[in-house]
């Protein structure tokens, strides 16, 4: 069981990591400023 949680906990963490990558990707190359003002914090 409890390895199971941890599974799943690496699968998240995994994901969010994937997706701020991805998010600071797009922040570099939108030409859109109502973008960058969304992903200001990342």
């Amino acid at each position: 069981m409890n390895l199971m949680n941890l599974a799943i906990k690496g699968a998240v963490y995994n994901k969010s990591a994937l997706l701020l990558d991805r998010l600071k990707e797009i922040k570099k190359t939108t030409n859109s400023e109502y973008l960058k003002k969304l992903l200001v914090n990342y």
